[in-house]
């Protein structure tokens, strides 16, 4: 949750060295260790303007060549385009694909393909045929296309990697074996090239959905990817992550201790009862712990995310203590009341089965909390491929399931549908204060078209 209120979103413009411009309401900042333009829109509103003299006609957005050997990857850069930039990509052929000026051109090709210098600004991303190999792979040196890494950090990738033999090719980053896998070219025109493709990688694994550890590994390589394509661009504009421009300082708690700590016959806690921190013998009673995680947010002045467990849901103590949470806090679901979490294993794998249970226990936590429910996280995070459709079918809006890695540069990311190509859409929700709470509207956004190249 964010710490402050969110009605405004950063808006990003990069313009060519010595020309000259208008930019009121504009202003230079910095973004992955470059100088550009930045304002703040409200939500709905029109930017400023911002003008400047060219001599020709530029493309301020990326443009996208697919070779055919990568059709498939066309979907998830199409949503990286969508999600991260703000729209979709203009679709080239080779003949005009790498003209001077505007922005970079994305091209997505075979590890067979020759790579040369190009006649305008580039990004190359090939795909190596390994899969499945987890690589460490080495950063050399700071550069907008390895930001926010620092040099000599390793960052995990997995997925088909190929060294690079371009000449003229500064280092960017290298692999376990000291092989070059990453580096940029300044002229004839600035470019970056990969050998190794972190979107369509990280598509595949959010379509596997393998576990918490794997499904968003390669999470790390999103900003740096979006790193690559603002530094070879000449002109470019691209929307910010976060609103507000303020990466949101997360505070989640799932609750669901009393599940098994907490007797309910008893009237107190049988796990901690003994040890010399339980002071109190219902700590772990769901009202209480809510309450006591409240009192120490609220001393830091945080919000926080409460993912709800309602098999710890016992009596209106508890059901009071959630409304108090959702005044003031985000309230989330965790659990449907099937059991522990290992009955959870016995519907997870169902995506039918996953909707029915999810909407039957949306119903209820809506029911105490009075307004829709929209976060997620799979019970001790089990899930398999077909888990998060049925997240998705049963309105929820986001699934906080995955752990970063480190150097944790990750960023939230579109999953990919087990059942087809498609991303799974996200729902339109306006999130308004109102007597303190939490409120979601809006209809869900239809059904976007796979990309076709």
């Amino acid at each position: 949750m964010l710490t402050a209120a969110a009605d405004r979103v950063p808006l990003f413009a990069k313009l060519p060295e010595g020309i000259d411009f208008q930019a009121p309401g504009w202003s230079r900042v910095t973004w992955g260790g470059m100088g550009v333009f930045g304002c703040m829109v409200p939500l709905h509103g029109r930017p400023p303007d911002l003008r400047a003299d060219a001599h020709s006609d530029v493309e301020f957005r990326p443009r996208f060549l697919i070779e055919p050997s990568r059709r498939e990857a066309g979907v998830p850069w199409s949503w990286l385009f969508r999600d991260y930039l703000g729209f979709e990509p203009t679709v080239v052929g080779g003949a005009n694909a790498f003209s001077p000026g505007g922005s970079a051109c994305v091209r997505l090709a075979g590890t067979a393909s020759p790579i040369a210098p190009t006649e305008g600004p580039s990004v190359i991303c090939l795909r190596g045929p390994e899969a499945d190999t987890l690589h460490s792979l080495h950063i050399v040196r700071c550069h907008p296309a390895t930001a926010p890494f620092a040099a000599g950090e390793v960052v995990p990738f997995r997925g088909g990697c190929h060294p690079l033999h371009v000449k003229g090719l500064l280092p960017l980053v290298t692999d376990e074996h000291g092989q070059v896998v990453c580096g940029a070219l300044d002229s004839p025109a600035r470019s970056v090239v990969l050998g190794f493709d972190p979107v369509e990688a990280l598509w595949h694994d959010s379509r596997l959905d393998a576990g918490p550890l794997e499904a968003a590994l390669n999470g790390n390589w999103i900003m740096p990817i979006l790193g690559a394509i603002v530094w070879a661009s000449d002109v470019i504009a691209w929307k910010g992550l976060w609103p507000e421009g303020i990466p949101p300082l997360l505070y989640s708690v799932d609750v669901e201790a009393a599940t098994s700590y907490f007797d309910v016959g008893a009237g107190r806690c049988v796990w901690a009862v003994n040890r010399h921190h339980a002071r109190r013998p219902q700590d772990t009673k769901l009202s209480d712990a809510i309450d006591m995680c409240m009192t120490r947010l609220g001393h830091a002045r945080l919000l926080g995310t409460f993912h709800v467990d309602l098999n710890a849901v016992y009596d209106e103590e508890d059901r009071d203590a959630l409304k108090r949470a959702d005044r003031q806090h985000d309230v989330a679901f965790h659990m449907p009341r099937l059991g522990g979490h290992e009955a959870w294993t016995g519907v997870m794998g169902d995506s039918t089965q996953v909707e029915a249970a999810c909407r039957g226990g949306l119903r209820e936590l809506e029911g105490i909390v009075d307004h829709q429910a929209r976060g997620f996280r799979n019970p001790s995070w089990r899930r398999a491929a077909a888990t998060h459709d049925g997240v998705a079918a049963a309105g929820l809006g986001y699934d906080s399931s995955s752990f970063a890695q480190p150097p944790f540069a990750a960023v939230p990311h579109r999953a990919r549908r087990a059942s087809g190509p498609l991303g799974i859409s996200l729902r339109r929700s306006h999130r308004n204060r109102q007597g303190g709470a939490l409120a979601s509207q809006g209809p869900p956004v239809p059904e976007e078209e796979p990309f076709r190249p």
